[in-house]
């Protein structure tokens, strides 16, 4: 497999972003759409979209690939140019967002099965991580695509998520306590968390979707408590 070193250039400011990808058609897409790096992501809402320019640097090899980005990266650095990046590049042992570590435990097959599984309501995330032996939080970003984001393999948002689990006429123990899992990532994630809109996407009333979050439904099940675990100013 090949793999593409490119850039995105900011034609009024001159700043730059320098990527990795096995998919350069996918990886334009997902940065058009501002689905990837969040300081690219602000820059596209200030600017025209015709002020970014995206070009192919190079192709080859993925060590070569991997190894000639760290380079370029440093280099703009040397030469004072503003990136957008958040790391130093390279895929080995920086965890750079879309390409997992060279010893990673999962296959880019395993990362589409993955998003497979949970877009289709075969397994729960909790249930996901069990099965793969990782962390329940890097599934839940596999499957919104803020890991392996080069991956194919369907995207799931978190409100999509949410909605997706608690849209459901019966609503099962590991559902009710994925729902305040994602909840809580949300809160965590965007500083906020608007129940009447959760509510609005997920197909159930308002005060159904409160209770589930705040703990007053399904007392017995786990998972973070709103107004307990984390957005304290709910309780108040």
């Amino acid at each position: 497999m090949m793999y593409y070193l490119y850039t995105i250039s900011n034609t009024i400011d001159n700043s730059k972003y320098v990527g990795i990808t096995n998919d350069i058609q996918r990886r334009f897409r997902e940065h058009k759409n501002g689905s990837s790096n969040k300081y690219l992501k602000v820059a596209q809402e200030l600017f025209p979209e015709n002020a970014f320019k995206y070009e192919i640097a190079c192709i080859g090899t993925r060590e070569y690939i991997d190894d000639l980005e760290t380079k370029v990266i440093s280099t703009y650095k040397t030469l004072g140019v503003n990136l957008y990046n958040v790391s130093n590049g390279g895929l080995i042992g920086n965890g750079s967002p879309g390409i997992e570590h060279w010893n990673a435990s999962l296959t880019e097959q395993d990362v589409i099965n993955i998003r497979n599984m949970y877009a289709s309501n075969q397994i729960t995330q909790r249930n996901l991580a069990i099965k793969y032996n990782i962390g329940y939080k890097t599934i839940s970003k596999i499957v919104r695509g803020e890991r392996w984001s080069c991956v194919g393999g369907p995207i799931t948002l978190t409100k999509q998520s949410i909605s997706k689990v608690a849209n459901r006429r019966k609503i099962s123990d590991d559902q009710v306590v994925e729902i305040r899992e994602l909840a809580k990532e949300e809160y965590l994630d965007t500083n906020t968390l608007d129940i009447s809109d959760i509510a609005l996407v997920s197909g159930i009333s308002r005060q159904n979707m409160k209770l589930i979050l705040n703990g007053t439904s399904y007392k017995h099940l786990s998972g973070p408590v709103l107004g307990v675990d984390y957005y304290r100013e709910f309780g108040k």
